[in-house]
Protein backbone atom coordinates (compact mmCIF):
# COMPACT_ATOMS: atom_id res chain seq x y z
CA UNK A 1 0.00 0.00 0.00
CA UNK A 2 1.41 3.29 -0.85
CA UNK A 3 0.02 7.03 0.90
CA UNK A 4 1.06 10.37 -0.05
CA UNK A 5 -0.02 13.23 2.13
CA UNK A 6 -2.24 15.62 0.40
CA UNK A 7 -0.37 18.55 -1.37
CA UNK A 8 2.76 17.42 -0.59
CA UNK A 9 5.41 19.63 -1.71
CA UNK A 10 6.97 17.18 -3.92
CA UNK A 11 4.35 16.42 -5.92
CA UNK A 12 3.79 12.93 -4.80
CA UNK A 13 -0.05 12.53 -5.13
CA UNK A 14 -3.01 10.22 -6.29
CA UNK A 15 -1.42 7.13 -4.89
CA UNK A 16 1.27 7.60 -8.09
CA UNK A 17 5.13 7.53 -7.40
CA UNK A 18 7.11 10.33 -8.70
CA UNK A 19 8.90 7.55 -10.70
CA UNK A 20 5.74 7.60 -12.68
CA UNK A 21 5.53 11.28 -13.09
CA UNK A 22 6.98 13.27 -15.72
CA UNK A 23 9.80 15.14 -13.43
CA UNK A 24 10.75 17.68 -16.44
CA UNK A 25 7.91 20.05 -15.78
CA UNK A 26 8.87 20.16 -11.89
CA UNK A 27 12.79 20.48 -12.85
CA UNK A 28 12.01 23.44 -15.43
CA UNK A 29 9.87 24.89 -12.54
CA UNK A 30 12.80 25.08 -10.10
CA UNK A 31 15.45 26.16 -12.73
CA UNK A 32 12.94 29.02 -13.64
CA UNK A 33 12.82 30.09 -9.96
CA UNK A 34 14.83 33.32 -8.53
CA UNK A 35 17.14 31.99 -6.11
CA UNK A 36 17.08 35.88 -4.83
CA UNK A 37 12.80 35.85 -4.28
CA UNK A 38 12.82 38.54 -6.05
CA UNK A 39 14.85 40.35 -3.40
CA UNK A 40 17.83 43.05 -5.29
CA UNK A 41 21.57 42.79 -4.61
CA UNK A 42 22.44 46.05 -2.20
CA UNK A 43 23.65 48.44 -4.71
CA UNK A 44 26.65 49.37 -2.01
CA UNK A 45 27.14 48.64 1.32
CA UNK A 46 29.00 50.35 4.03
CA UNK A 47 32.09 48.31 3.76
CA UNK A 48 32.37 49.07 0.14
CA UNK A 49 32.64 53.09 0.77
CA UNK A 50 35.05 52.63 3.85
CA UNK A 51 37.33 50.36 1.32
CA UNK A 52 36.73 52.42 -1.66
CA UNK A 53 40.28 54.68 -2.33
CA UNK A 54 39.47 58.64 -2.47
CA UNK A 55 38.90 60.12 -5.29
CA UNK A 56 39.37 64.18 -6.86
CA UNK A 57 36.95 65.64 -9.48
CA UNK A 58 38.51 66.48 -12.95
CA UNK A 59 38.73 69.96 -11.97
CA UNK A 60 40.03 69.77 -8.81
CA UNK A 61 43.13 68.00 -10.36
CA UNK A 62 43.32 70.43 -12.97
CA UNK A 63 43.59 73.14 -10.43
CA UNK A 64 46.45 71.51 -8.54
CA UNK A 65 48.47 70.97 -11.68
CA UNK A 66 47.80 74.94 -13.10
CA UNK A 67 48.85 76.23 -8.87
CA UNK A 68 51.86 73.46 -8.93
CA UNK A 69 50.72 71.16 -6.33
CA UNK A 70 50.59 68.51 -8.97
CA UNK A 71 53.16 67.26 -11.26
CA UNK A 72 52.16 64.33 -13.79
CA UNK A 73 55.05 61.66 -13.85
CA UNK A 74 55.08 62.29 -17.38
CA UNK A 75 54.07 66.63 -17.92
CA UNK A 76 50.74 67.32 -17.12
CA UNK A 77 48.73 65.22 -19.63
CA UNK A 78 50.18 62.19 -17.62
CA UNK A 79 47.98 59.20 -16.30
CA UNK A 80 49.73 59.38 -12.97
CA UNK A 81 50.18 62.96 -11.21
CA UNK A 82 51.54 63.41 -7.30
CA UNK A 83 50.17 66.09 -5.22
CA UNK A 84 51.00 66.78 -1.87
CA UNK A 85 52.70 63.61 -0.86
CA UNK A 86 50.11 60.61 -2.92
CA UNK A 87 50.14 59.39 -5.94
CA UNK A 88 46.80 59.89 -8.15
CA UNK A 89 45.93 57.83 -11.24
CA UNK A 90 43.41 58.77 -13.78
CA UNK A 91 39.84 56.80 -13.91
CA UNK A 92 39.68 56.02 -17.58
CA UNK A 93 35.38 56.08 -17.00
CA UNK A 94 34.72 59.08 -15.22
CA UNK A 95 37.66 61.01 -15.73
CA UNK A 96 38.31 61.46 -12.02
CA UNK A 97 41.32 61.13 -10.33
CA UNK A 98 41.80 57.75 -7.61
CA UNK A 99 44.66 57.83 -4.75
CA UNK A 100 46.76 54.77 -5.47
CA UNK A 101 46.89 53.15 -1.83
CA UNK A 102 48.86 49.80 -2.95
CA UNK A 103 52.14 50.57 -1.17
CA UNK A 104 54.07 48.84 -3.78
CA UNK A 105 52.72 50.89 -6.79
CA UNK A 106 53.51 53.90 -4.66
CA UNK A 107 57.33 52.97 -4.51
CA UNK A 108 57.31 51.76 -8.35
CA UNK A 109 55.86 55.73 -9.54
CA UNK A 110 58.29 57.07 -6.73
CA UNK A 111 61.42 55.43 -8.61
CA UNK A 112 60.27 56.34 -11.80
CA UNK A 113 60.25 59.98 -10.85
CA UNK A 114 63.37 59.98 -9.13
CA UNK A 115 64.80 58.51 -12.59
CA UNK A 116 63.72 61.43 -14.43
CA UNK A 117 62.85 61.90 -18.43
CA UNK A 118 65.79 60.03 -19.19
CA UNK A 119 64.07 56.75 -18.72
Amino acid sequence: MTFYAERCAAEHGGGRRLAERSKTDLKARWLETDPRCGIDAPMSSELSHQNRAPRLAVAEMARRLELGSARGIDGPESDHVRSFGDWWTRDTDTGDWVKITDPEMHRRLDNLAAAGPER
